[in-house]
């Protein structure tokens, strides 16, 4: 049993710069920040870091460059960094945060796809050692805390840590991609309706 605090669709801003967190998960050692990813097809991590997707079409075989996720949360870490530093008055415990906060706080890209396989043994180890697959994530935050020498935090700071990034929460800005992939199934029916219909002029509905 491992207690933790898990927060979900975390949106953060701070001085101009923004963040959607999937999930942070607090312990009484680390607090990951996860980047969730259903990705489809299969990913090749290379020596650059660069993430290439696989993926077949019949005989067809396309790759392409896909947004790199450790990257994307690398930047959720930066914001989180100044968020919680902004919030040390005193000059000490700011620079111990500051010193401390990469063995505190870890970023971890979550390949949530059962069906996805991923190459990463030409990556490099600390861009290996931030992607999992979801069946893994519990065994390494096991590990993890196994291995740490920190001081646990009590499920009182715990829960105060969540309280202090949930007082932070925002209402995200409206995805419109979301919204237009949700009006796709009726997009899909109406078109059906009117291919079936013979009075309806000929047209195609794009989605």
């Amino acid at each position: 049993h491992i207690p933790m605090v898990i927060l979900h669709d975390l949106y953060l801003e701070y001085e101009g710069l923004s963040a959607q967190i999937d999930y942070l998960i607090i312990t009484r050692y680390h607090q990951f920040v996860l980047e969730c990813k259903n990705l489809y097809g299969n990913i090749e991590i290379n020596s650059n870091g660069d993430f290439i997707r696989t993926m077949s079409f019949g005989k067809k075989v396309r790759k392409e460059g896909i947004y790199s996720p450790i990257t994307q949360n690398r930047r959720h870490l930066e914001l989180i960094k100044q968020i919680r530093s902004a919030e040390k008055k005193n000059f000490l415990t700011k620079t111990l945060f500051e010193k401390n906060f990469y063995d505190n706080y870890r970023a971890i890209v979550v390949l949530a796809n059962p069906k996805t396989v991923l190459n990463a043994r030409y990556a490099k180890k600390e861009v290996r050692d931030q992607v999992l697959r979801a069946d893994q994530l519990a065994e390494y935050i096991r590990k993890t805390g196994a291995s740490s020498r920190a001081e646990p935090s009590n499920e009182k700071e715990m829960r105060a840590l969540a309280e202090f990034f949930l007082a932070r929460h925002q209402q995200p800005p409206v995805d419109y991609t979301e919204k237009f992939r949700a009006k796709i199934p009726s997009l899909a029916i109406q078109s059906a309706e009117l291919t079936q219909t013979s009075e309806a002029p000929s047209q195609i509905l794009c989605p």
